[in-house]
């Protein structure tokens, strides 16, 4: 009716989940801009942005010395979960919360809290376990990246879904994904950037799994 009209929000709320990590996020950086301008130095000097990426950074050596000697210690397996939270710079940190907004409010609509939680973890895990099992590197991998590459295979997968169902070309849908990871190869082999874009593909790939596997919540 009219007046239901009148009374909704112009702009739709974020699911908590979103807006959680999302000032996780960004708390985390500001931390690191605070030490980086030398404000409250006097008790933060461990809190440097390198010193965190040492200590809560994903590498795979240490996944390789857990794997060889079935060894596993929480110093190393809570990195799994730390990693996404950290970024090598400021731009970097922007660009990830304006990916992890837009995404994961499509994502959210479809899924619950809950289930986009367990479908952020897994992305993350996913995309690093499998950076440090197919490579000998030794550059430490942070950043929400794999998580948010993980929201694009599962919005990818209900695009997939869609463009079936109405008998548009589907594989379309793997425009966005493919145009991501050209440009991430590209500046790899160009300006040797780094191979996190292996983390990516496979956060990607969860994603994908994860929506094919999951049933999405309905509307009562």
């Amino acid at each position: 009716m009219a007046h239901n009209n009148v009374n909704s929000p112009l702009i739709n709320p974020l699911p908590p989940v979103i807006l959680v990590i999302t000032l996780l996020l960004v708390l985390v950086e500001i931390i690191f801009q605070i030490v980086e301008v030398g404000l409250l130095s006097s008790f933060l000097n461990e809190i440097t942005r390198n010193n965190v990426i040492v200590n809560y950074a994903f590498f795979g050596s240490l996944q390789d010395w857990m794997i060889n000697n079935l060894t596993f210690k929480w110093s190393f397996l809570f990195r799994y979960l730390t990693f996404p939270f950290i970024h090598f710079n400021f731009l970097q940190t922007v660009i990830a919360i304006v990916m992890f907004l837009a995404l994961g409010k499509m994502v959210c609509e479809v899924y619950n809290g809950f289930l986009f939680l367990i479908l952020i973890i897994s992305s993350s895990f996913c995309g690093a376990f499998f950076y440090g099992l197919l490579l000998n590197d030794q550059f430490p991998l942070v950043g929400a990246f794999p998580a948010i590459y993980g929201l694009i295979g599962a919005y990818t997968y209900l695009l997939w879904i869609s463009m079936k169902f109405l008998g548009a070309r589907s594989a379309n849908a793997f425009t966005l994904i493919a145009v991501l990871l050209s440009i991430q190869i590209i500046f790899k082999v160009v300006f040797n950037g780094s191979n996190d874009w292996v983390a990516d593909l496979f956060g990607f790939l969860t994603g994908f799994l994860f929506a094919s596997l999951i049933r999405p919540k309905t509307k009562s």
